[in-house]
């Protein structure tokens, strides 16, 4: 190193990648570890309302280009897919889970519009399908069938829904797929995917 400009490519070269790769650990971790007590709700809610308008404006860029964050924060309920206090039907449907504290997986958890989180309860995934299949929400909509969420061919709507992952049923392997899933695109909303790693 014979100047300030090597200096400073130097450190560039061989540290801000490591700070960059320890950053993308913790922000991965982070998301990994989240669950519904682990962050204030008006915190969580935020989470769920910024995955949730990504999805919906990769599907419909020019309606939800005007459409704000605090639509998707104000109204909706944060709904626990596999229910709080599930039914017998719901658990016999669930199966076992070695993981006492998976209800409160932010995989587990998705925005839903109050009236058909009142009316579905704590049925069975397979009977909550229908309401989510309601929703104005694209990504919940995907949780009553990815196949009935799509609407042609190659449309932004069928791009949006292909990114997703497709869960025909609801277990504890499913919900930390999704949990994974939305580690993914947390990385994506926040900057930090693929093209942002270091080499």
């Amino acid at each position: 190193i014979k100047d300030e400009s090597e200096l400073e490519e130097f450190i560039a070269k061989h540290f801000a990648k490591a700070k960059t790769a320890q950053l993308l650990r913790r922000f991965a971790l982070a998301f990994e570890h989240l669950r519904y007590h682990s962050v204030p709700k008006y915190r969580l809610l935020y989470i769920l309302a910024k995955l949730t308008q990504y999805v919906d404006l990769q599907a419909y860029p020019e309606e939800s280009k005007n459409s704000s964050l605090k639509s998707y924060i104000e109204g909706p309920d944060i709904e626990h897919v596999f229910p709080k206090k599930p039914s017998l039907a719901a658990k016999d449907e669930f199966g076992d889970c070695d993981d006492p504290e998976i209800v409160n997986y932010l995989g587990n958890l998705v925005l839903l519009q109050k009236s058909i989180n009142r009316k579905d309860g704590n049925k069975p995934y397979s009977e909550k399908q229908k309401g989510y299949s309601d929703s104005k929400f694209l990504w919940t909509k995907i949780l009553g069938g990815k196949d009935k969420a799509l609407v042609g061919k190659d449309t932004y709507i069928d791009r949006a829904v292909k990114k997703c992952e497709d869960y025909p049923e609801w277990n504890e392997y499913a919900v930390k797929k999704r949990q994974d899933e939305i580690g993914r695109l947390a990385r994506v909303i926040w900057g930090l995917d693929d093209q942002h790693r270091p080499e």
